[in-house]
């Protein structure tokens, strides 16, 4: 599941992985729900990634420890005074 801004929701109801998995809110926000076999969740992921705080993944958990761990490769990329 994906939690989407109404920027979010605008980005992805054009892409035809995501737009007929989208719940549509009152305010604007969506909500991207959608079944993602295991060796997709990477694939399905850097789709999401461009979106950057526009989406929120909130599960699988394994979709939210691979953003974590790209986050952590960029921070350490440009924020690690030894690199």
């Amino acid at each position: 599941m994906v939690e989407l801004t109404e920027e979010g929701v605008r980005s992805l109801e054009t892409n035809v992985w995501f737009s007929a998995h989208i719940e549509l809110h009152e305010d604007g926000r969506g909500t991207l729900r959608m079944r993602i076999p295991v060796q997709k969740i990477e694939f399905f992921t850097d789709l999401i990634w461009p979106l950057g705080g526009e989406a929120k993944i909130v599960e699988p958990i394994e979709a939210v420890a691979y953003i974590r761990r790209k986050i952590e490769t960029i921070t350490k990329c440009y924020f690690d005074p030894m690199s």
